[in-house]
């Protein structure tokens, strides 16, 4: 497979002007798997970008909001060559592409440019040694099962993941076994996991293995390419799990925090955790945007905390996702809540 020392050799053969000089291979020497990091600001405050490419094809990127609770994005994908600009190479995800300058032939400084191509401050440094992502996040992909072999083929990237039997992984198992038309058929399966790298099972050396920390569920007779949004955003009950990565607990003597966004007039109806709460909205595509919220006056000592950063996320909220049965408010790229579809 290709390593990123491919990509930075094609890119330093190239002068401002696009044409190619004469380029001493000795300055570029093969880094194979790196990590670059940063603590970038920006307008949303203070951020740690950890970039690692794991070879010439494919990067994980973890974004840790501090300013924000240390709410933390982590997205698998792919690298491209920007053909339209020198030493630019993009970054695609499932959840959209990023650029990158590369700033020296070593490779050893980055540049991520912001939605209007500008360098975004400090600059990303290449550490000296690799330091892999572990993180849990949320995936999607082709899971089999066959000779105690289980494998995870990622959707996006198609790279492909052995699959280690810990954590929430029996689960998975069950589900697929109940599910399967045929043996070692793979089956479209979300989940939340971590790529850990672990010696192979023959020869020398390490792989990724995937490490179920979380299965969600299988979907039969479905591929790579079906959406997942089984969910109506209209006129279903959101019931509220998180506000910006941190978990909603609720007395269980209080209703739920929830809201329902009907489609006569527009209006939003829900709970706040204290208060009734009612107000308006406007939804293009996967664009939303609320209008200010009214309700009851109540005081709840309990729960007062909780509603406040729910009508903050009323306020915040410019686009949404629906994965599954969960919904997800985000302003801008930044994740501020999660919700779960609940059916009465």
């Amino acid at each position: 497979m290709k390593r990123i020392f491919l990509v930075l050799l094609s890119l330093t053969l190239l002068n401002c002007n696009g044409t190619k000089e004469k380029s001493n291979t000795n300055e570029i020497k093969p880094v194979g798997p790196s990590t670059y990091y940063a603590e970038i600001i920006d307008n949303n405050g203070k951020k740690e970008v950890t970039l690692n490419f794991l070879d010439g094809m494919n990067f994980m990127l973890k974004e840790v909001s501090v300013d924000k609770n240390n709410q933390t994005i982590i997205s698998i994908g792919t690298i491209e060559l920007d053909t339209t600009e020198v030493n630019i190479i993009i970054l695609k995800s499932a959840a959209g592409a990023k650029k990158i300058r590369i700033k020296n032939k070593m490779g050893k400084t980055l540049a991520l440019l912001d939605v209007n191509g500008k360098e975004m401050k400090p600059e990303l440094k290449r550490k000296e040694n690799f330091e892999p992502i572990t993180d849990p996040f949320p995936m999607k992909g082709m899971f089999a099962y066959m000779a105690d072999a289980p494998l995870f083929v990622e959707c996006f990237t198609k790279m492909r993941f052995p699959v280690a039997m810990e954590g929430d992984y029996k689960n998975l198992e069950k589900e697929y076994l109940a599910n399967v038309e045929e043996p070692g058929k793979p089956i479209l399966t979300t989940l939340t996991g971590s790529l850990i790298s672990r010696p192979k099972m023959e020869g020398k050396g390490e792989i990724l293995y995937l490490v179920v920390e979380k299965f969600d569920k299988v979907w039969p007779k479905r591929d790579c390419r079906s959406s997942l949004s089984t969910a109506n955003l209209k006129n279903t009950y959101w019931k509220l799990l998180e506000i910006n990565g941190e978990e909603i607990k609720i007395p269980s003597d209080v209703r739920e925090p929830h809201f329902i966004l009907r489609t006569d007039g527009k209006a939003v109806k829900g709970f706040g955790g204290c208060n009734n709460f009612m107000g308006s909205y406007k939804v293009n595509g996967n664009k939303i945007e609320f209008g200010p919220m009214a309700g009851t006056r109540k005081f709840c000592k309990e729960t007062m905390e909780i509603e406040n950063a729910f009508m903050k996320v009323f306020s915040e909220a410019n686009n949404y996702k629906i994965f599954g049965e969960q919904l997800e408010l985000y302003h801008n790229d930044k994740l501020i809540a999660k919700f779960e579809s609940v059916y009465f």
